[in-house]
């Protein structure tokens, strides 16, 4: 729980995220979700072909009260294999739990 509003908090998710270099693809305020694009894991990406392990992050702020939020960080990992334009996804399990710290710490700290 953090001691600041919805839309200070989800703005600061935004920019931890930014900083931490993730591109977002999609956020929206209202339902307080914000789903970045998938980051390489293990993936080799070639001109018409690519083959590997993908990860993108849900953050969701959920507002308590008007003065404080909850902040929750999923992770999705997933192998991927795309030929031209196709592409196929299996979720797999995440490797190593504590991979969230530095964005909990970096929010926190901006807040």
């Amino acid at each position: 729980m953090f001691p600041a509003s919805a839309e200070r908090s989800f703005t600061v998710a935004q920019s931890v995220l930014r900083s931490l270099g993730w591109d977002i693809d999609e956020a929206n305020l209202t339902t307080g979700v914000i789903r970045t694009e998938p980051r390489n894991v293990t993936f080799k990406g070639f001109v018409v072909y690519g083959e590997g392990t993908r990860h993108v992050l849900d953050v969701v702020v959920h507002p308590i009260s008007g003065t404080e939020t909850s902040i929750s960080v999923k992770r999705r990992v997933f192998t991927e294999k795309r030929i031209f334009w196709a592409k196929e996804r299996k979720d797999s399990r995440p490797r190593s739990p504590r991979w969230s710290t530095p964005s909990w710490t970096r929010i926190s700290r901006l807040l």
